[in-house]
C-alpha cells in the first residue's frame, strides 16, 4: 500500500476534492475486476481499495489524518462490500459523502435507495468521477427506515 506523506491540494481547480475508491474485484461477474483496473489507470495507487489485497481501515485512515481534505468515496460492490466499507467509514473522525456502484446480485441498499439495481465494469470512470465531484449530498440514516418507507418500498418491489 503507497503512505501519503502530504497532499498539495491544486490551486488552480476550483472545489477540487479527491474521490477514494473501494472496489470488490469478484463482485459483478468480472466488472469489479475490470472497474479496479480502469480506476488504477486514472488515480493515485493510495485513492484505490482492493478489499481483497488491501486493508480498508488502513486504506481510509489518511482522511482522519488531513482534516483539511474534502474527500469523497466510492464503493463499487455488493450488499457485503457496501455494508463492511460503510462499517470502517462510520469509525473515521467526520462524516465523509459516499457513493455506491452496486455490482453484485441482490444490491439491496442501493435498490431501496433508489440509486440503481446493478452496474457493469464497462462505465466510463472519468464521467463517474466528475458526477461525484459535483452531486449534491443527502444525508442518509442507513439504520433507521421508518414504516411507511419500508410499505412504500414493498409496494414498489412487488413484494
Amino acid at each position: 500500500m503507497a503512505v501519503i506523506d502530504t497532499i498539495e491540494v491544486p490551486t488552480e481547480i476550483a472545489n477540487w476534492r479527491p474521490i477514494m475508491v473501494i472496489v470488490n474485484p469478484k463482485s459483478g461477474s468480472g466488472a469489479g475486476k475490470q472497474l479496479l483496473r480502469n480506476f488504477r489507470a486514472h488515480l493515485h495507487p493510495a485513492q484505490v481499495c482492493d478489499v481483497l489485497k488491501s486493508n480498508m481501515a488502513a486504506s481510509l485512515r489518511w482522511i482522519d489524518d488531513h482534516p483539511e481534505v474534502e474527500v469523497r468515496i466510492l464503493i463499487a460492490g455488493g450488499d457485503g462490500t457496501i455494508c463492511s466499507a460503510l462499517d470502517q467509514i462510520d469509525t473515521l473522525s467526520r462524516r465523509i459523502p459516499v457513493a455506491v456502484l452496486p455490482l453484485g446480485t441482490g444490491n439491496d441498499l442501493s435498490r431501496w435507495l433508489k440509486w440503481g439495481k446493478k452496474c457493469g465494469g464497462d462505465i466510463d470512470v472519468i464521467k463517474l468521477m466528475e458526477d461525484i465531484q459535483e452531486a449534491e449530498v443527502t444525508f442518509v440514516d442507513r439504520w433507521t427506515i421508518d414504516a411507511e418507507s419500508q410499505k412504500k418500498v414493498s409496494r414498489d418491489e412487488g413484494t
